[in-house]
């Protein structure tokens, strides 16, 4: 049976005597305490102390919640442990929810019972530790904040999939791949070996896949299958954050899609915290869909249309006229009110640019705040200090759209939501791509907001009414549909598709979007024609693995075809 992965470390923590396997059946010792001594899987709503919760056997670091709940890590007299798997995860994590904000307060004043509701991950392993050891490929939704880029990764090498082959899970972004290695090198305290757990923001020829955890862009994984990198020394791989649709993903889905149906042994977990899952699932062979639940604590949220007007305005935030955008200046005003008005918490603030936030982070200065930027630019040095706790001073974090979902900052009590965000688009009238700032779609702002009620309530501010929320998209446009489509269809090309209409895509791309490609490809040497087929030249073939390239006197810069 699966429980027989259990790993010797986790048993090792626990104690003996705590805990035994059996088939299937994970049994207690009752002199813990519990009116129980043994739970069946696959689920069960229990009752400890007279205490009514669901909890959640994550299998990895279970003591790990003592920091949250303030539980003696050695006591084993202070906790009682349940196993249960979630099937019905919609409405059990509303149980797990409440259930997690009401025990806090037992545990910390009476130092008594630990409901482990696992607040880091509160996954249903009931799917991960059945059906998925027998399923290829996955769709999991999962609710911001609940831990799914640090734990499942644990969990597959726990559970032997990381042996003597690589788990893989991919981020969008450079700093998400080095935050998420680093958080599971902490959170492993010394139980892996060493170098088991790396990441890799950037290509390099000289990556190795052989095993342990690896955290990687899905640019670097893109460019490893395309330089001919073997799929035998992979399990599993994690495409995180699926939802945000960046043409890297949605290429690499192609990719391992076809792979699928060679490799019997490989598996795929695609995770989004978006519930537009239906169209992750069909094109992936129908897969199974499974929900984790968050345990944020109750989240208000706030419309402030008009931030000039009392008493949000009430401000000492003066600027230059003609020095930032108006929503700039509204978020740094909600802040000062924030500051001034609320309870002591951590505010993150959401702005468009790496220039708006380092111009916020200069303007916002009081003596009693700790301002600070959070971009994906920031030097490794400056990523760690805003997940560190100054204790005296509140953290302000002015922050683009990376900390929405690729970081988890704990403790953030408050969120201001300016409603807008820089995307690039393809302009028409050019034939290239242009950065405009834009409104939200509804699912980038509910994901902002989940950053907040973490650990305890928590408010969002947004800086728009009600109906302009309303208004907006659910979701926000995948890449391929809004952007110039060159490399893309290049490197789409040089993976030996004759024609690109034959590419399976997740969402199939604007034919005309399509043809001005590969015709500007075609002018600029890189594509030639013959017939119905599209051929890359052989100068791209010899140059792809440069990181730009002077094709005819213009410039086409290819971070790898």
């Amino acid at each position: 049976m699966f429980y027989s992965a259990l790993p010797e470390r986790l048993v090792g923590q626990l104690g003996p005597g705590i805990l035994s396997i059996g088939s299937g059946i994970l049994s207690v010792n009752s002199s813990l305490g519990c009116p129980w001594n043994t739970i069946s899987l696959p689920w069960a709503l229990v009752n400890c102390h007279g205490v009514n919760s669901l909890a959640v056997f994550c299998m990895h670091d279970m003591l790990s919640m003592e920091n949250v709940l303030g539980c003696p890590k050695n006591d084993a007299s202070h906790f009682s442990f349940f196993s249960v798997a979630v099937d019905a995860a919609k409405s059990a994590g509303e149980i797990i929810r409440e259930g997690f904000c009401q025990t806090k307060h037992h545990v910390e004043h009476k130092g008594q019972t630990l409901i482990l509701a696992i607040a880091h991950f509160v996954l249903a392993t009931f799917r991960i530790s059945g059906t998925f050891m027998l399923s290829k490929v996955v769709v999991l939704i999962g609710e911001t904040g609940s831990g799914k880029g640090t734990q499942l990764a644990q969990f597959l090498a726990d559970s032997g999939f990381a042996a003597h082959k690589a788990v893989v899970c991919t981020q969008p972004r450079k700093i998400a791949a080095n935050t998420l290695a680093q958080r599971v090198r902490e959170e492993a305290n010394g139980c892996y070996p060493n170098s088991f757990v790396l990441s890799y923001p950037s290509y390099s020829p000289f990556q190795e896949f052989k095993s342990g955890i690896i955290f990687m862009t899905d640019h670097c994984l893109l460019l490893h299958f395309m330089n001919g990198t073997s799929w035998d020394d992979i399990s599993c791989i994690i495409i995180d954050e699926a939802h945000q649709r960046s043409l890297n993903t949605d290429l690499l889905l192609a990719l391992i899609k076809k792979e699928l149906l060679k490799r019997p042994e490989f598996h795929l977990i695609i995770m989004s915290v978006t519930a537009d899952a239906t169209k992750f699932s069909d094109y992936v062979y129908g897969c199974n869909t499974y929900y984790v639940m968050g345990i944020n604590c109750p989240l208000e949220i706030k419309y402030v249309a008009d931030v000039s007007a009392s008493p949000y305005g009430s401000t000492n935030i003066k600027v230059s006229f003609g020095k930032c955008a108006s929503y700039v200046l509204d978020v740094l005003k909600m802040v000062s009110y924030i500051h001034k008005t609320e309870e002591d918490g951590v505010v993150l603030a959401f702005l468009t640019s790496q220039i708006e936030v380092e111009w916020a982070c200069e303007i916002f200065t009081d003596p009693t705040a700790l301002v600070m930027p959070m971009h994906g630019k920031l030097s490794v040095e400056e990523q760690r200090k805003v997940f560190q706790v100054y204790p005296g001073k509140r953290k302000v974090i002015f922050c683009t759209k990376i900390a929405e979902t690729s970081l988890t900052i704990k403790v953030i009590k408050y969120v201001v939501d300016s409603g807008m965000v820089k995307q690039s688009r393809f302009e028409p009238s050019t034939g290239t791509n242009v950065l405009k700032v834009s409104a939200f779609s509804q699912s980038s702002a509910n994901q902002g907001a989940g950053r907040a009620g973490g650990t305890e309530p928590g408010k969002c501010y947004r800086l728009y009414t009600e109906s302009d929320f309303h208004a907006m998209k659910i979701h926000q446009k995948p890449e391929i549909r809004k952007l110039h489509l060159g490399i893309a269809v290049l490197r789409i090309l040089a993976l030996g598709t004759k024609n690109v209409d034959d590419f399976e895509f997740v969402d199939v791309p604007c034919p005309r979007a399509v043809e001005i490609a590969i015709q500007n490809l075609i002018h600029l040497g890189a594509v030639t024609r013959k017939g119905e087929v599209d051929l890359v030249t052989e100068l791209i073939r010899h140059v792809k693995n440069l990181s730009s390239v002077t094709l005819r006197s213009t410039t086409l810069v290819i971070k790898y075809i």
